[in-house]
């Protein structure tokens, strides 16, 4: 059973993370549009040294700046995603206890 004590500390990390969920939110939003951006600069510059359509493409993909990127966005979706999932559970813990109190008034009354 969830009580009171538990019930505040779920609240209080949700008061706590609201920033830095914010902040994980908008980076890994920023990153994953940035994909196209840093494929399109890598295969532009692998046309540049005189390479085809499809050598370009799959190098550009293939190339470190892209990878990097790609781990970037990857680990970021990461941390986005755990702290959402955790402030999912904080939230579903509160409703928990606020419907067990609910209950709790009405068998009293």
């Amino acid at each position: 059973m969830i009580d009171q004590k538990r019930m505040e500390k779920a609240l209080d990390y949700l008061t706590k993370t609201d920033a830095e969920f914010a902040r994980l939110e908008a980076y890994f939003s920023e990153l994953n549009k940035l994909e196209k951006t840093v494929a399109g600069l890598e295969y532009q510059s692998f046309k540049e040294s005189g390479k085809g359509d499809g050598e370009a493409k799959e190098l550009a993909k293939a190339s470190q700046e892209y990878q990097s990127h790609i781990a970037k966005v990857r680990e970021a979706q990461e941390e986005y995603l755990v702290m959402r999932r955790r402030r999912e559970t904080a939230n579903t813990m509160i409703e928990v206890w606020r419907s067990l109190n609910s209950q709790l008034k009405k068998t009293q009354i």
